[in-house]
């Protein structure tokens, strides 16, 4: 069998292509049953948006794909870090995909109906994958950190640095229960941020567009208490609630003073509770490590593939 991996190949810059270019490099060694190519997405994507099949990263050839495809008959896996992945199934040929010849959808982000009700996305099924920080470089820092093992304290206001760019997010920062930070004003290198983060022994995080967040993985990379809404999510080795973050019940997501209520409460509940706070981040960190980098992303990756499923 011959198997085209069609990704862009920067392990420098992004998590998600770090983990394709990580999980090629180990698929050639642990299978030399079977002939795998590279093809850059990057010359198909230019191509594209040349021929007008190319409308942005939800499209085929996406920075957050990787299609690993069987040479012979074009049947093929997605593996995907899209914040919206029901693009590929309601847009039609804007997104440039043959759904037809799609075996396996792999992800765990953007599996949401969308960003102002965060409800699963009723028709999809999909393989359960994992996520990561934002860049290599906050991989990096989050080791350092962790290993510089630095006091941490409990603020009286849970600390949330963001980009107010929906109406969540623009209501936490005029409740001033909350130490609300406009990224935009108050601009930190990634260094700079991961330090801000690390200080605060509970991070409070908010639903990104596809629900998960890079932040996420961030806080529990650190050994941090992640204090978030309930994950919709699934993942392939499983995110406990209240094991490895503490999460928030929401039943309307559109009821943002209900929601604050909560979080603010639960704030105030954990804070000084040290035994519970060290059991979360200790866990949360563990979870981390195993599947939260994206060299654990790639391991993941070479485990639930089933190439047979692509003859």
């Amino acid at each position: 069998m011959i198997i085209d991996c069609v990704f862009e190949w920067d392990d420098q810059r992004y998590s998600p292509t770090t983990t394709y270019c990580k999980f090629f490099t180990k698929i050639k060694e642990l299978r030399p049953d079977i002939e795998f190519n590279f093809i850059n997405s990057v010359p198909l994507r230019v191509e594209a948006t040349k021929n007008k099949l190319y409308f942005g990263g939800n499209s085929k050839y996406g920075v957050s794909y990787m299609m690993v495809i069987n040479q012979s008959n074009k049947k093929y896996f997605l593996i995907s870090y899209w914040d919206a992945i029901k693009d590929i199934f309601e847009a039609g040929p804007l997104i440039n995909y043959n759904l037809s010849l799609l075996q396996e959808l792999i992800t765990t982000s953007g599996v949401v109906v969308d960003d102002v009700r965060f409800k699963p996305i009723p028709y999809l099924n999909y393989t359960p994958f994992s996520y990561v920080p934002y860049t290599p470089e906050i991989e990096n820092i989050i080791e350092t950190l962790y290993n510089l093992n630095l006091p941490k304290t409990i603020p009286d206001k849970p600390r949330f640095r963001n980009y107010p760019n929906d109406s969540f997010r623009r209501y936490i920062m005029q409740d001033n229960r909350f130490d609300g930070i406009d990224k935009r004003v108050h601009i930190l290198s990634p260094a700079d941020y991961m330090a801000e983060l690390n200080q605060h022994k509970i991070n409070f995080s908010a639903n990104g567009h596809a629900e998960i967040c890079h932040r996420d993985m961030e806080i529990l990379g650190l050994g941090n208490v992640l204090l978030r809404t309930k994950l919709v999510t699934k993942f392939h080795n499983e995110l406990i609630p209240n094991y490895h973050y503490i999460a928030i019940d929401v039943d309307d997501f559109t009821d943002h003073k209900a929601i604050t209520d909560k979080i603010i409460n639960k704030y105030n509940e954990i804070k000084n509770d040290t035994a519970l706070l060290d059991f979360i981040g200790k866990n949360g960190r563990e979870w981390y490590v195993k599947n939260g980098t994206s060299a654990a992303n790639a391991d993941i990756l070479t485990k639930i593939l089933d190439f047979n499923k692509l003859k």
